[in-house]
């Protein structure tokens, strides 16, 4: 049995979002409270903590944000976005590999890992782990083609490198 998504719960999701694409750091820090009383009055509701998390990290708060997640990490440990995160919120990109990896091995459709492949093959890239970053890359432009979509302007900067061009 699936669960639908409350009203209340998908109109957060959006005003979140809205947040992290659009608002300054400082306007994301003033919506935190609300998030929390969200969180509080409604603990059924899965994504206002994952959204909590990601503001946290927006605003420069790490380590809060790791510590919002722990509980994720045992209800969602087989979902690549838990770990993605996680990721996320390390301090170094040597730090974000083992949890990005863990996200790539999660069981999950293509096309919602494309954007992973994505970051985690030029977070490869920047440690010169050229051939995994390639064979990655390779992976996100696959999914793209095959869904039609166009790639993004990091994605066909990296592959336009020297790095790219050289490695496989």
């Amino acid at each position: 049995e699936k669960k639908i998504m409350s009203l209340a719960e998908n109109a957060n999701c959006k005003i979140c979002n809205w947040l992290l694409q659009s608002a300054p750091p400082d306007e994301v820090e003033k919506f935190l409270p609300t998030q929390r009383t969200l969180i509080k009055a409604h603990p059924e509701y899965t994504y206002p903590t994952f959204y909590l998390a990601k503001m946290l990290l927006k605003c420069g708060r790490n380590e809060e944000a790791i510590m919002e997640l722990k509980p994720f990490v045992r209800q969602k440990s087989g979902d690549f976005w838990v770990w993605e995160l996680l990721g996320d919120a390390q301090e170094t990109v040597e730090e974000s590999l083992p949890y990005y990896s863990k996200a790539l091995l999660c069981r999950s459709k293509e096309e919602f890992l494309v954007k992973l492949y994505e970051k985690v093959g030029l977070v490869f890239a920047q440690v010169e782990q050229y051939p995994l970053a390639h064979t990655l890359l390779d992976k996100a432009i696959e999914i793209r083609k095959s869904h039609g979509w166009h790639a993004g302007y990091d994605l066909i900067q990296s592959i336009r490198q020297n790095w790219y061009l050289n490695s496989e």
